[in-house]
């Protein structure tokens, strides 16, 4: 996303708990929840899909993705050599 611009809110600590909650649940984090409702009430059209998103849109056709612990180890033993 272009041009964000960081801000401060004010809210009631319940507010922010349930919001906190929500945005785990959907897997975005708090401040693209913020984009998104306020986007919505104003009818304007959101940016760009988040990447999670997007993952959830892909087929893999039955296969497993690979594990953190998978990828990590990859990664570390290709940056090792092994």
């Amino acid at each position: 996303m272009n041009n964000l611009i960081r801000t401060t809110i004010n809210l009631p600590q319940d507010l922010y708990s349930d919001m906190r909650l929500y945005a785990a649940s959907k897997n975005i984090s708090l401040s693209q929840l913020v984009r998104q409702t306020v986007s919505e009430k104003l009818g304007k059209p959101q940016g760009q899909k988040s990447i999670l998103d997007l993952a959830g849109s892909l087929s893999l056709k039955g296969k497993t993705p690979p594990s953190r612990y998978q990828l990590y180890h990859s990664h570390v033993s290709r940056k090792m050599g092994l």
